[in-house]
């Protein structure tokens, strides 16, 4: 299983406090908390993620070059 922990951002630099998830193939990534942090457990690595916010937009972002289960929470920017 690879783990991700990433708190995802606006392209200005604010943080996300809400959403759902998911991959290009279209599975459930999970949620974005309150915080703008994002878990996610994967059986296999996937390229791109989108998220539906609540107000109806979609954020994209690239997982490409993100370490899977480092522990840490890494950043990630809308796209």
């Amino acid at each position: 299983v690879l783990r991700y922990i990433l708190r995802v951002k606006e392209r200005d630099g604010r943080i996300l406090n809400g959403g759902s998830a998911q991959t290009e193939q279209g599975l459930d990534a999970g949620f974005i908390a309150g915080n703008g942090v994002l878990l996610m457990n994967m059986l296999s690595a996937p390229s791109r993620v989108s998220v539906e916010r609540g107000d109806g937009s979609v954020c994209h972002f690239s997982v490409k070059g993100i370490v899977p289960n480092t522990g840490k929470v890494q950043e990630v920017y809308c796209e």
